[in-house]
């Protein structure tokens, strides 16, 4: 994984779970943080859309993933 490949919102996201981490005194950040810190992000992941119903015709997702 190379992270100056990453776009920068995901560059942001990795920063703000990273500080994070920090801030609650873990000496890592797991994928807790970057998800908080995604949905932090007031122009970044929309929360309702990872819970949406995928099984709706014409989602480009199949039905349960």
């Amino acid at each position: 994984m190379n992270p100056n490949q990453f776009t920068l919102k995901l560059q942001e996201a990795f920063q703000a779970a990273r500080s994070l981490a920090t801030a609650k005194d873990n000496s890592e950040f797991q994928s807790a943080h970057l998800l908080s810190a995604m949905l932090s992000d007031q122009g970044g992941v929309n929360p309702a859309r990872l819970f949406e119903d995928r099984s709706r015709p014409g989602c480009d997702l199949p039905a349960g993933g």
